[in-house]
């Protein structure tokens, strides 16, 4: 989702207001992390997709410490009173 919307995911992260009418219980969000995490799947070992990751060299991306340190000086923010 982030790699099809990057635009609109980091413009969002600016706004200062997100409220939350009434979350989701405990066993509501537990039905639906289970409905897609909770059963294993069968997957085709032989995609082509796979084969691609498998050839790609796999050294760290060097955005991703921007990106953290980014996304973590956000949040602090929006927890800080």
């Amino acid at each position: 989702m982030l790699k099809e919307h990057i635009k609109k995911f980091y413009r969002n992260l600016y706004i200062k207001n997100i409220e939350i009418r009434e979350p989701p219980s405990m066993a509501e969000a537990r039905t639906y992390w289970m409905s897609l995490w909770g059963e294993e799947a069968q997957h085709n070992g032989r995609a082509e997709w796979i084969r691609r990751e498998q050839k790609v060299d796999n050294r760290p991306i060097t955005c991703l410490t921007t990106m953290y340190k980014t996304l973590k000086g956000i949040i602090d923010k929006r927890m800080s009173p």
